[in-house]
């Protein structure tokens, strides 16, 4: 690589001056400030096409905000901006143009502070079309750069990144030191901002919606074809997770961590009634070839966590899954939202002009060692939900609990209570019976295909397991009186999420 420049006050002009003209495809080069190609099982999901002969430009912690705002917005070819070591108090970074790279010496700290929402905003902010080639890195390979993040705990709304419309991307060397946010500390989402799910149209009669009615395309402006890797976090929200789909295609994700909460989350949309990546239809950002490989989480509720909504979700490979004093090392949960009546439909309350069937995750499967461990004399730590409760082993339930409540709360984050021990290392909520996982349009059900997994517990062992392979459907939980589930609990679930 070129020579770096070091920017100071007022330097941005002489710094393009100095700026080479954009040379040709063939003497684009892998630097060593990037992830270069990745591949994984032939496919490449990433390729820096940025050429090694570009320059980065210096920054210190006593550049002005404005001097790097104007650098992310030059209409140069290329931009490779290097945050040198020391602290950074900014708001925003805007990547909104393609063929950019942020390099941060791992020395550098990133003080999240004011009103800003996100230190890194990736992405074509307005419009179908994506922006191409954006890396943001660590200069050093697994030496990571940190971002503090500050804020509320619990109601917080304060995030790392967040990624929308964009392609060939690259994130990776960061460690997070959270703050129980009430965000993802990461987010993969869409670029659609308050539009509205449904417009003036004409969709397919399939579909399901009214002559003259389409799914907005904006809904779709979701990553697509790239990698997230070397990413840590700690101190996360329950309900959160250190990375979240909103929803993404072609993505691989390797080595990401996280304390407490979730580790990665492949949610898309949040099942709410204000839900509008639900309202958008089944397939607008649906999460599409997905690999999850060597996420672990600790004390906290999974590594793993899959809930579709109202999306048909497809092609999702969990390989390596680990999480230690949690719940779970894979939690994979029903389809459901908030607004939809139990058959799904058009009344009051739901879709505004659609009809609206359960999500699911087609294609997906576990590789590799998925493991949950419990650490010997820890106790107390693992976090469970509600509708987690009829799989809490008889033997470590508290003594004369008879509610979700009785179980101590998850004081950081206020949301979700703690049990005993670990729990299992998967749990399908998403699955019936083993031999019948049960209708996915309207309970949301659907499987996962273990075959090429190897799972195991470690220092724990779980009395509903029958057959010791790892693994609790719907049907192997037991009631608060200790008997099995029937068949109609079975089916509906609680009273909160009665469906046919």
């Amino acid at each position: 690589m070129g020579a770096a420049l070091t920017l100071s006050a007022g330097a941005v002009g002489a710094a393009r001056a100095q700026q080479p003209a954009a040379p040709s495809e063939s003497s684009a080069g892998s630097a060593a400030q990037t992830l270069g190609t990745v591949q994984h099982d032939g496919k490449t999901y990433f390729k820096n096409r940025i050429p090694a002969t570009v320059r980065p430009v210096v920054v210190t912690p006593s550049t002005p905000q404005a001097e790097i705002d104007d650098l992310l917005a030059s209409d140069d070819p290329y931009r490779v901006i290097k945050f040198a070591s020391g602290e950074y108090r900014l708001q925003t970074l805007k990547i909104h143009q393609g063929n950019t790279r942020i390099e941060v010496d791992p020395g550098a700290t990133f003080v999240m502070t004011g009103t800003s929402k996100f230190v890194f905003d990736v992405g074509a902010p307005k419009g179908i079309d994506p922006i191409e080639n954006v890396e943001i890195a660590s200069t050093v390979p697994h030496r990571k750069f940190t971002v503090v993040v500050q804020g509320i705990p619990r109601t917080g709304d304060r995030r790392v990144a967040r990624l929308a419309n964009v392609t060939n991307f690259a994130v990776s060397g960061i460690d997070i030191q959270g703050s129980y946010q009430a965000q993802p500390y990461i987010v993969l989402t869409n670029a659609a901002g308050n539009a509205a799910p449904v417009i003036d149209g004409n969709s397919d009669p399939s579909d399901g919606l009214p002559p003259g009615k389409d799914y907005n395309p904006l809904f779709g402006t979701v990553p697509s074809g790239g990698v997230i890797e070397d990413v840590s976090a700690n101190r996360i929200h329950s309900g959160y997770a250190t990375v979240q789909t909103f929803g993404a295609n072609n993505v691989y994700m390797k080595d990401i961590s996280g304390d407490e909460g979730v580790t990665v989350r492949l949610e898309p949309g949040s099942g709410g009634s204000k839900d509008k990546v639900s309202q958008a239809g089944p397939d607008l950002g649906a999460l599409r070839n997905i690999v999850l490989d060597g996420i672990t989480n600790t004390n906290g509720f999974a590594s793993v966590y899959l809930k579709p909504h109202a999306k048909d979700c497809s092609n999702i490979t969990l390989n390596d899954i680990s999480a230690t004093d949690s719940a779970f090392a894979v939690h994979a949960d029903s389809a459901e939202f908030s607004f939809d009546p139990p058959t799904g439909g058009t009344g009051p309350g739901t879709v505004p002009d659609g009809v609206i069937e359960r999500g699911r995750f087609a294609g997906l499967r576990a590789t590799g060692d998925i493991i949950l461990t419990r650490t010997p004399g820890v106790t107390g730590r693992a976090i469970f939900a509600a509708s987690d409760l009829d799989y809490i082993d008889t033997k470590n339930r508290i003594d004369g609990a008879t509610a979700y409540e009785d179980y101590p709360l998850h004081e950081p984050s206020g949301r979700l209570r703690l049990t005993k021990l670990p729990v299992v290392p998967i749990l399908l909520l998403s699955q019936e019976y083993a031999d019948a996982v049960g209708p996915q349009a309207v309970r949301g059900r659907y499987s996962m295909n273990v075959s090429g997994a190897t799972i195991r517990s470690v220092g724990v062992h779980h009395s509903f397991d029958a057959d010791s392979d790892g693994i609790l459907v719907r049907s192997d939980g037991r009631g608060l009186d200790g008997q099995p589930l029937s068949a109609d609990e079975v089916r509906y679930g609680d009273a909160t999420n009665v469906v046919p």
